[in-house]
């Protein structure tokens, strides 16, 4: 078989830029000497394996090369994001700064579009407002900043509108009525279908599967992100209310109000900056985390299965035990996705792979049993919004860990091409945004607004 020299050249670029310790251009110019390096070797007669091998190792080994980088780069993390400076760069980088400030901004005032109408977040009555609006808050305001940084539209931006207005159109103006179960199901699958039709803005100019996977990617180093700044958000708050107390003043309302719903909503933009921003000049933090939780997550469900089955596997799981699962079993996806996406597809298989492969395994035995428990809790309690909901999203669980499964374990097992998993994910990413607006928009039809 022929060696592949670019084939070999983009993995390892890819490889390098996985370990979060180069900027492109620092890529960019290894590649250059890697290239200079092949061509001299090959012109002195080596064969182009030899000269490979030979470049890569004169080159320098690739943790030196990322330790070296990462010091001459972290060294100027915070003053590449936040510091103006003299030169082109430095203003481009102040501006955006600004910009993104602007944005989080807007998002707050977005969030308080309600109390304009009287709704007030610190009223139990008027938080379905406020929740059911939450995905128009934000993500159009993330929508801006892509564009802003793409420079350009096309059918992504369309398709985000017409989703965003329709979305708007349904949660505001539906006639919701009674337990409200429709209203809660529109507000939280709005959310996740604006965030997949973000997708298109996040990569127009890519190739449409593997653009998909690098937004997944993205996705997962967002949700980090966001984790911690609003665990730090959590801290702030905490203190707030903690020295305004000692003063004798009830800081709730003003918390409520303000705190919560500026800080809330610029967290994701804010988020999104710093993704952006930082995963060329820092170590990627997200791909370690999924390396640990992997394994944690597979004991987890594993351990839930086995004690389950001390149970004698009874299909009436709580109702509260059951939304629980159904989170951990989408929160997995996420996980084994990220790690999917993160993959080298040119790497061998690695330990690490067929853990994910055991979790995919695990997580889709979990799945049947859910499947299983929502379908009696139908036959004992009839249709509801909530129960048809879950157990729509639990087939598509069902489906889209089956193909994984085969995908994957092909690559692993026969060495397979990995493209085929990326295309069955495609597939897949399409048919969950499919259900998320038949959630948000036939739902509420179909169960007369309760």
């Amino acid at each position: 078989m022929t060696f592949d020299i670019e084939k070999n050249i983009v993995s390892w670029k890819t490889y390098l830029d996985s370990r979060g310790s180069f900027l492109p251009d620092d890529l960019e110019e290894l590649e250059t000497h890697l290239r200079d390096e092949i061509d001299a070797l090959r012109k002195s007669g080596l064969d182009a394996e030899e000269a490979w091998f030979i470049a890569v190792k004169r080159l320098g080994r690739s943790d030196a090369l990322s330790r070296e980088y990462y010091k001459i780069n972290a060294q100027s993390l915070w003053k590449h994001l936040f510091a103006p400076g003299e030169s082109g760069a430095g203003k481009t980088g102040s501006r955006e700064v600004w910009i993104i400030i602007g944005l989080a901004l807007l998002a707050g005032v977005l969030g308080k579009i309600p109390d304009l109408f009287g709704h007030r977040m610190s009223s139990e009555a008027d938080s379905l407002v406020y929740f059911r609006n939450l995905g128009l808050f934000f993500i159009p305001v993330i929508a801006g900043w892509f564009l802003l940084q793409k420079k350009h539209a096309g059918t992504g931006f369309l398709l985000f509108t017409l989703f965003t207005a329709a979305g708007f159109l349904a949660v505001n103006f539906f006639p919701f009525s009674g337990e409200r179960h429709t209203e809660v199901l529109a507000g939280m699958h709005l959310v996740l279908l604006l965030w997949m039709a973000l997708e298109r803005l996040y990569g127009p100019d890519q190739e449409t599967i593997s653009g998909r996977m690098n937004f997944i990617t993205f996705s997962g180093e967002f949700f980090i992100y966001s984790v911690l700044c609003f665990l730090g958000l959590g801290v702030f708050i905490i203190f707030t209310f903690a020295l305004f107390e000692t003063l004798g003043i009830d800081p709730e309302t003003f918390i409520s109000e303000y705190i919560v719903i500026f800080g809330g909503l610029a967290i994701p933009v804010l988020a999104v900056f710093l993704v952006e921003k930082k995963k060329a000049l820092i170590e990627n933090m997200a791909p370690v985390l999924a390396k640990i939780f992997t394994p944690l997550f597979l004991l987890l469900i594993s351990g839930f299965l086995v004690a389950l089955a001390g149970k004698g596997l009874s299909l009436t799981i709580e109702r509260e035990t059951l939304i629980l699962f159904d989170f951990l079993l989408v929160l997995v996806l996420g996980l084994v996705l990220y790690s999917l996406s993160a993959r080298n597809s040119a790497g061998r298989p690695v330990f690490s792979d067929y853990l994910v492969f055991s979790l995919i395994l695990v997580t889709l035995l979990a799945d049947v049993v859910a499947m299983s428990a929502i379908i009696s809790r139908l036959s004992q309690f009839g249709f509801s919004p909530n129960k048809v909901a879950a157990l729509g999203e639990n087939i598509l669980l069902f489906v889209n860990l089956t193909g994984l499964a085969v995908s994957f374990g092909g690559t692993i097992f026969t060495g397979k091409d990995f493209r085929r998993l990326e295309v069955w994910q495609s597939w897949c990413y399409v048919g969950f945004m499919i259900w998320m607006a038949v959630v948000v928009f036939v739902f509420p039809v179909v169960f007369r607004f309760v």
